[in-house]
């Protein structure tokens, strides 16, 4: 009614049915926002595209942006990105806190489902024998996160997907 068009996305597995394939998302995953970005420009039709992202959603953004800015389709002209976890080391040390214990254990038990199906799917790929004992962010993404991802281990991965190190080459 405003003129206004809108176009969301899910990281992968995370629209209610698993993907096709055994790795999944992380926190650094770019590369599905520029596809959908380039796929959006080729269209002809949009020449000011906004992006806005919530959490982890909004560290995809802002990496993005910084991380390699001449890639940046020309029509996205501003982002907006709340309540974003730009230093995920810093992120998972906080989440390790008593304080967040709830919290930590509910987002911990979304991504151990996953887990179990993405080893129901691809038998013998994961091993998920104890993976219900994991508690922390750091346990969890050293031993599936990081594997999965080409990451040497949890630190690797959450140094290099962190979106505090690309925001000053955001314009």
């Amino acid at each position: 009614d405003h003129g206004f068009d809108a176009l969301a996305m899910n990281f992968r597995g995370c629209s209610g049915e698993p993907n096709r394939k055994v790795a999944m998302y992380h926190s650094g995953w770019t590369r599905d926002l520029h596809e959908a970005l380039v796929m959006v420009a080729s269209l002809g039709r949009y020449r000011n595209v906004h992006l806005v992202g919530f959490s982890l959603g909004g560290n995809v953004v802002l990496k993005y942006l910084g991380e390699n800015p001449s890639m940046v389709p020309d029509n996205v002209r501003g982002a907006v990105a709340v309540s974003v976890p730009c230093d995920l080391e810093d992120s998972a040390l906080a989440l390790a806190r008593p304080q967040c214990l709830l919290y930590t254990r509910y987002l911990l038990d979304q991504l151990r489902k996953k887990i179990i199906e993405k080893d129901r799917l691809f038998p013998g790929r994961l091993d998920v024998q104890g993976v219900e004992k994991l508690r922390t962010f750091r346990q969890f993404d050293d031993r599936f996160t990081a594997p999965l991802h080409g990451f040497k281990d949890a630190l690797d991965y959450w140094r290099r997907s962190s979106s505090a190190r690309f925001l000053p080459a955001i314009d």
